[in-house]
């Protein structure tokens, strides 16, 4: 009999990174997922994978970084790990990550975490422009550990919580279905039409309004909504994120005036930022407060100059696949999937209808902002409304009261 796992395997396989035959595939798993990753492996193989690599991580290496590192060496990263990195990209290797969730926080020095974290984005960026021209399929997805599992669950016992997050992953990616993958393959179709009505109707501003929010997002004139899937240079499918519910796409850099409270907790290097707002005066982030990670969030904000503005507002409906398990994850890879959400720092050149070269200077010409990283943070709500405008100044309804209106 087929297991959960198996089904849950060999949708993240076909439908998430689709993997191909005689393709080489590199999974990034943390220490704690090895037993999963013999059942991806073996369903991988039987997929027609030439070759498979597991790399194993400890999720807590980072934070030992930081508590230990001697400052004069923070910056550093090793440059064999850039020219793997490179080296995998130009070979179309396809790339499977498996995200942990969250871990412990520990205390540690904030300067090596900011230095390590500059070091790291700077050493990366000739991998970066490779990988957001999308040369290789690839994606980016959640395992369950314990620990993580104790945080969504903290009433049940060990064994019982890690049990129910991985019946709760399973529920979300549909496993139980007779045929989950024409769910999927249905589900990226209805994303797809939602998104290309959204691009037919060359919006320039999205005004974006709940008990708590009120502000306007403009958008490039060369703006393009993407969602569901993206596809490689050579036109192979791949779903970035799984499981994805989000249409996005780039933001004005100096177009955003007005306040965002946030509806979900939002997580930035394994730190829980909550109940916070920003406010937005041509499209620059001039106030931020947070009840929870006030610290956290004034780092990320002070990281560099890109990081005071946002690249990308993405719009979901009140109630999705994620939504209707009534959880917080504290994992921003599901919980963006549960609501409407903007990123806070790089724009993504997808975003852009025409070519672009992965600078300060060319995103700066096309109206979109530059940065080293890219966080999402979630607003919306079931009471969220999202009207567009057009470029003849007619409005047009999106969303209102977190349902969709087309």
């Amino acid at each position: 009999m087929i297991t959960n796992f198996e089904i849950y395997a060999e949708i993240l396989l076909r439908k998430g990174v689709n993997l191909q035959k005689g393709q080489y595939l590199s999974v990034s798993c943390p220490v704690e997922g090895s037993k999963f990753m013999q059942i991806l492996s073996e369903v991988a193989y039987k997929l027609g994978a030439c070759y498979v690599e597991i790399e194993f991580f400890d999720p807590l290496q980072d934070q030992i970084r930081y508590q230990n590192c001697l400052l004069e060496y923070s910056e550093s990263y090793p440059e064999y790990l850039v020219k793997k990195k490179i080296n995998m990209a130009n070979d179309k290797v396809a790339l499977l990550k498996f995200n942990p969730g969250i871990i412990p926080t520990v205390e540690f020095d904030s300067r090596i975490k900011v230095n390590s974290i500059k070091g790291m984005n700077n050493a990366l960026k000739p991998y970066t422009q490779i990988k957001r021209t999308k040369t290789f399929n690839s994606c980016s997805t959640v395992l369950p550990t314990r620990y993580w599992a104790s945080q969504v669950f903290p009433d049940l016992s060990g064994d019982e919580a890690y049990a129910a997050l991985w019946n709760l992953l399973f529920q979300i990616a549909q496993c139980e279905l007779d045929n989950p993958l024409d769910y999927w393959e249905n589900h990226i179709s209805s994303i797809n039409e939602r998104r290309n009505y959204l691009n037919d109707l060359h919006l320039t501003k999205l005004h974006i309004i709940d008990d708590q929010s009120d502000f306007t997002v403009e958008l490039p004139n060369n703006h393009v909504w993407v969602g569901g899937c993206e596809h490689t240079v050579e036109g192979l499918r791949c779903m970035p994120n799984f499981p994805t519910e989000e249409i996005f796409t780039a933001c004005s850099k100096y177009g955003i005036n007005g306040k965002v409270h946030s509806s979900k907790p939002f997580i930035y290097q394994n730190e829980i930022i909550d109940d916070f707002y920003l406010i937005f005066e041509k499209g620059k982030i001039v106030k931020a407060y947070a009840s929870v990670g006030q610290r956290t969030l004034n780092a990320l904000l002070n990281l560099e100059e890109g990081t005071r503005y946002c690249g990308e507002i993405a719009l979901l409906p009140g109630s999705t696949i994620i939504s209707k398990t009534n959880t917080i994850f504290k994992n921003t890879l599901l919980d963006e999937n549960a609501a409407c959400h903007m990123a806070i720092g790089c724009a993504y050149p997808i975003n852009i209808s025409e070519s672009l070269i992965y600078s300060a200077t060319d995103f700066e010409t096309h109206g979109i902002n530059f940065a080293s990283i890219h966080c999402d943070f979630m607003f919306g709500k079931e009471d969220t409304t999202v009207v567009g405008m057009d470029e003849h100044n007619q409005e047009i309804q999106l969303i209102q009261n977190g349902k969709w209106m087309f």
